[in-house]
């Protein structure tokens, strides 16, 4: 691997340099973590952190992660908020925290989103920190998915990101063929 890893992050400009050591030292820590979780689960308890881990971040580490990674040469960093609950918290990170940025979306699990969702959703892209939309896409791996549904949300969210040129970043599982027609259709690729 080498000595250092540049980003381009979302491929606006918005870029990070992240230290490839440091990146590895987060990620062995989580495995650290996520081995000790699945050990107490096995053993019938709940993990450290009450099952609420999302991704490799969880809430008490941000203040600790963001001025790690400022020191060790980050000069920006994305949050990306995938439901209406967690837009305002992303936000409220981006506001605390100059190098923080964000992209606002409905994940394809979010699919019950309303009309109403998805003009807070516009409303909160004219916001000066919100360099994308995303988390958004299609997920087929469940069975008990409504594949239309999902279909909509996805494409009015790529209009929405059209409309105030922001970048979107796509989630597709289990839906390539699907996920490449509606960027087709929208004139995305």
């Amino acid at each position: 691997m080498p000595d250092d890893l540049a980003l381009d992050v979302l491929g606006r400009g918005v870029g990070a340099h992240v230290d490839a050591a440091h990146v590895l030292a987060h990620n062995a820590q989580y495995d650290q973590d996520h081995a000790a979780e699945q050990q107490q689960q096995r053993r019938g308890g709940r993990p450290p952190d009450g099952g609420r881990r999302a991704g490799k971040v969880v809430d008490d580490d941000i203040d600790k992660v963001v001025k790690e990674d400022i020191e060790a040469g980050v000069k920006k960093l994305i949050v990306s908020a995938c439901t209406k609950n967690t837009f305002e918290e992303a936000l409220a990170l981006a506001k605390k925290y100059d190098s923080i940025y964000v992209t606002l979306g409905f994940h394809p699990s979010e699919v019950d989103t309303t009309g109403a969702d998805l003009e807070l959703l516009e409303e909160l892209l004219k916001t000066d920190k919100v360099v994308g939309v995303g988390e958004i896409g299609l997920d087929y791996h469940y069975d008990n998915v409504d594949k239309n549904l999902q279909k909509k949300v996805f494409q009015k969210q790529i209009e929405l990101a059209k409309k105030y040129n922001k970048t979107i970043v796509i989630h597709s599982r289990d839906a390539a063929q699907d996920t490449l027609d509606i960027l087709k259709k929208s004139s995305i690729t």
